[in-house]
């Protein structure tokens, strides 16, 4: 059969179109990390439950400038009024945090507007002070944390959609909820077909065999994801082979995977194409050819799982509830540059639906970045040319990652971006601006420099296509930054500030190295960076990537002012055997 052939832009939206979201059900709170809420949670009671001390200090009644102390310092945890502190206009308690305030109190001054007032006695100072000055006027309210003030009883804290992350794991069970109704996660088939492929671990005997890497980098991939993968091994150019490997993987699986060489090309190339003909007896070819260069036969079928008969081995084989209804099932190309690229653009939008995630969160971003060098054009095919972008002279600058050949994986390696050439026959010259379509780091290098807005501001960007690594994607210019919920840093006020993230006036050799603590991002939750961050604080760069940062000033390590040398142990004697009397 003679498919037309579809950009990825269309691809991608017949996927989606084919895709729902699993069944829900109830897991326990421990095991619902990266799944998406099927309902709303909502608060079961107030938070704080009770009014706490918002800073460490002293609990007082608001007014006058000296108190006595009257009553030992209350820790965390502490029921005042089972000790019977009671505050008036006269006196104070000590509260850490987080404390319960006592009754009377309504302001908590903190420690550093406090003079404590000691007594010198034969032992020194006494531990509790007996009086407290305090500087400034505080009034009824302050650093007092009221009941509900965070959230309200009956509160929708997260809604329908959510992909839950740590945070939203630790808010949850702040309120006591130990079961989430979630959806399924999907599950994943996956198997090679060719002659060629031998697995890795096995010698090459003969001429034209390949190690199977596409199918292991595939499962890594899905591992990342945190999607159960599973591998049904090498099927050979069989077509019986092949339709009994393809009938198991659909009942067990909601999304089956098979890698052929078959769909590098396309329908029109001369010889048959074994694995397409199984696929059209096998279910619905939705989509049968794309518009790509190296990747021209890559199909997406839907297909109900059959549960085939009994043998005289067993019963009839049993097929996966509550799964996806039909099957989707894409056949990808061998090569192994283009392999993963294709999962990342068609696959990884199937999965996130599947999980419940909705809309265009589902899609890879994509931001505009200027190339550095040319790209070729092919007449009329897209080229998936494959990048590396970071920050560099206010703006997102993509450089080529060399040689594009199919099968080079080098030119994956240090990629976090593939760009979509048009075809035309002719070159993307140098300078132009181009559509960028960020993949995950699993596949390529980190980014290590990319987005400071103006003003000062830092504002940061997470790919929703995978759970990203630890260098993945940090910082990334307009269109793609209101994609992020929040970000956190930890860092010295006058250099960073958590709460807007702008940068403090210092020297251009002082440079503030900080951790970035974690990043929010709506598709999927919070995605730890536990790399360094540093930030010049008269450019406009965030460079975040692996490498270990480089001090402003290199201090030798310091050298000992005498060498010791080991002791010389003492000369001992040999000991000296007993006479012993012949038998």
């Amino acid at each position: 059969t003679i498919y037309t052939a579809h950009a990825i832009s269309k691809a991608q939206e017949l996927v989606l179109s084919l895709t729902r979201p699993l069944q829900a059900q109830l897991v326990p709170l421990h095991d619902a990390l990266h799944a998406t809420l099927a309902e709303a949670v909502k608060s079961t009671s107030p938070l704080p439950t009770f009014a706490t001390a918002g800073v460490t200090g002293y609990a007082v009644k608001a007014g006058g400038s000296s108190k006595e102390v009257e009553f030992a310092p209350l820790d965390a945890g502490v029921d005042p009024s089972k000790l019977a502190v009671d505050i008036t206009a006269n006196n104070a308690v000590k509260v850490v945090v987080g404390g319960v305030m006592p009754h009377g109190s309504n302001a908590v001054v903190p420690m550093s507007s406090v003079t404590e007032n000691r007594t010198l006695g034969a032992g020194g100072f006494d531990s509790r002070p007996e009086s407290i000055s305090i500087k400034g006027n505080w009034k009824d309210g302050d650093n007092v944390r009221q009941i509900g003030s965070d959230i309200a009883e009956d509160q929708e804290i997260l809604p329908s959609g959510h992909v839950i992350n740590p945070t939203s794991i630790g808010l949850m069970a702040s309120f006591g909820i130990f079961l989430v109704r979630v959806h399924l996660q999907p599950t994943i088939g996956i198997f090679s077909v060719g002659d060629e492929f031998v697995e890795i671990g096995e010698a090459l005997h003969n001429r034209g065999q390949v190690r199977d890497c596409n199918k292991t980098m595939l499962n890594s991939m899905f591992t990342q994801m945190r999607v159960a993968c599973n591998d049904y091994g090498i099927v050979p150019m069989n077509s019986r082979l092949i339709e009994e490997k393809f009938a198991e993987a659909c009942r067990k699986n909601d999304i089956v995977i098979a890698i052929t060489a078959e769909a590098n090309q396309a329908d029109d190339d001369e010889g048959g194409n074994v694995v397409k003909e199984v696929v059209e007896e096998a279910g619905k070819v939705q989509l049968g050819r794309i518009s790509v260069l190296d990747a021209e036969g890559t199909t997406v079928t839907t297909c109900m799982p059959s549960r085939g008969a009994a043998t005289k081995f067993g019963p009839r084989p049993s097929i996966r509830e509550n799964g996806h209804s039909p099957r989707i099932c894409f056949t990808v190309p061998s090569n192994a540059a283009i392999c993963p690229i294709i999962t990342q653009l068609l696959i990884a939008p199937c999965i996130k639906k599947m999980r419940g995630v909705e809309g265009n969160d589902c899609l890879p971003v994509v931001c505009k970045a200027v190339v550095k060098d040319d790209l070729a054009q092919h007449k009329a095919l897209t080229v998936l040319h494959r990048v590396n972008v970071k920050y560099s002279g206010g703006r997102l600058e993509a450089k080529s990652t060399g040689d594009q050949s199919a099968t080079r994986m080098l030119s994956l390696l240090n990629a976090n971006a593939v760009v979509m050439v048009p075809p035309g026959g002719g070159k993307v010259k140098s300078g132009n601006s181009v559509d960028c379509c960020l993949i995950d780091s699993g596949l390529g290098g980190s980014v290590e420099a990319m987005g400071l807005l103006g003003g000062g501001e830092v504002k940061v960007a997470v790919s929703s296509n995978g759970f990203a690594s630890s260098g993945f994607l940090s910082g990334v210019a307009n269109g793609v930054a209101n994609r992020v919920s929040s970000m956190r840093i930890t860092g010295k006020p006058s250099q960073i500030k958590a709460a807007g993230g702008s940068i403090g006036e210092e020297s251009e050799e002082d440079l503030a190295r900080e951790r970035v603590v974690s990043v929010v991002d709506r598709g999927f939750g919070v995605i730890a960076v536990p790399e360094t961050l540093a930030i010049p604080a008269k450019s406009a760069g965030i460079v975040l990537g692996g490498g270990a940062p480089v001090p402003s000033k290199v201090v030798p390590p310091p050298v000992p002012s005498k060498v010791v040398p080991p002791p010389i142990p003492s000369k001992v004697p040999p000991p000296i055997p007993s006479k012993v009397p012949p038998p």
